[in-house]
């Protein structure tokens, strides 16, 4: 291994156990389906990752265990080779636990601290940071266009009707319609007399 790049990886291991990654208490109320939907690359870059290194060593079963899957369901997600790995098909079945629906970002990486994956936890190799940045960002926006409606509470049922506009459509004018259809009935009985 390059010295540098085995310094700068000693740096941040001993500066992250002192700091104990402050960074990931703002992520206890980030949803990680939303934070996924947002920064889907980065998500996508993290998936990869964990699937190079899925070994027992590195913790890759007690990983999706600790998340909420039973054995069976990790069985079955490491058959999974190439693009749908194994941590993609895991995350999909979490996804379909309804008791997972609101797990949180925090969740995920304090799960990582404790199983000591520095190397996923480096913010110069998963960008989790500018991550949480650009989910604020799209989160406020959104909430922004949601405030743009009209939220005012509906009295009775009769409030909807009022909203709706009561002018009267005009009809078409039947003698119109009559020299329509007599132009196109001439015209088959042409096509047809050929």
């Amino acid at each position: 291994m390059n010295e540098d790049i085995k310094k700068e990886f000693e740096d941040f291991y001993s500066n992250s156990k002192s700091t104990g990654y402050e960074w990931i208490k703002e992520t206890w109320n980030i949803i990680f389906w939303e934070y996924a939907h947002v920064n889907s690359a980065l998500i996508d870059w993290f998936y990869i990752n964990m699937d190079s290194a899925r070994d027992i060593k590195t913790g890759w079963p007690m990983f999706v265990e600790m998340l909420g899957l039973r054995r069976a369901h990790i069985e079955h997600c490491e058959l999974y080779p190439g693009s749908l790995g194994p941590t993609r098909k895991a995350f999909q079945y979490l996804k379909q636990m309804e008791e997972k629906n609101n797990m949180t970002l925090g969740l995920v990486l304090e799960i990582l601290k404790d199983l000591n994956r520095h190397d996923l936890l480096n913010p110069s190799f998963i960008h989790w940071k500018d991550g949480i940045v650009k989910f604020q960002k799209w989160n406020r926006h959104s909430l922004s266009q949601f405030k743009k409606f009209d939220n005012k509470p509906i009295k009775n049922g009769n409030d909807l009707f009022e909203t709706i506009p009561t002018k009267p459509i005009k009809h078409i004018n039947s003698e119109f319609l009559s020299k329509e259809r007599k132009h196109t009935r001439d015209c088959h009985y042409e096509f047809l007399s050929r």
